[in-house]
């Protein structure tokens, strides 16, 4: 996993996994103050996760943090710092992922038909309200 943090103010703003990667029986991307949590999980034969539910916690969160993972096809992904400037620009391939805690990002698909899950944090309230451009 590559973790990807700001020249700036040493926050933890980005983090790469690479399915070739995933090898611990369970791996966070970020620490537990994140919003948004992200892990990978590596199990064998017959392991798996009791059935259970979430309970109910209120929760403030005033950033919006986002995971995406390619499914089909490939990407190339620019990670930015707090101040916009580019710190890493890479591709992903199928079973890559990443998170976005801070900073900006913004990704092309390298290949025609690629297929990607984006996962954010809610409610989404709209573009104007969510997002700015950052050029």
């Amino acid at each position: 996993m590559e973790k990807i943090h700001s020249k700036i103010t040493g926050e933890l703003l980005h983090v790469i996994c690479r399915k070739e990667e995933i090898s611990l029986r369970r791996e966070e991307f970020g620490d537990s103050e994140q919003v948004l949590q992200v892990a990978t999980i590596v199990l064998k034969e017959g392991e798996g996760v009791p059935p259970h539910k979430h309970l109910i916690n209120k929760r403030n969160t005033d950033k919006t943090q986002e995971f995406v993972s390619v499914i089909v096809g490939e990407i190339i992904v620019e990670f930015y710092d707090v101040n916009n400037s580019l710190i890493i620009k890479t591709t992903l391939k199928e079973g890559d992922s990443y998170s976005s805690y801070g900073g900006g990002h913004g990704l092309i698909a390298s290949e025609e038909g690629t297929k990607l899950y984006e996962i954010k944090n809610g409610p989404y309230n709209g573009k104007e309200k969510d997002k700015t451009n950052l050029f």
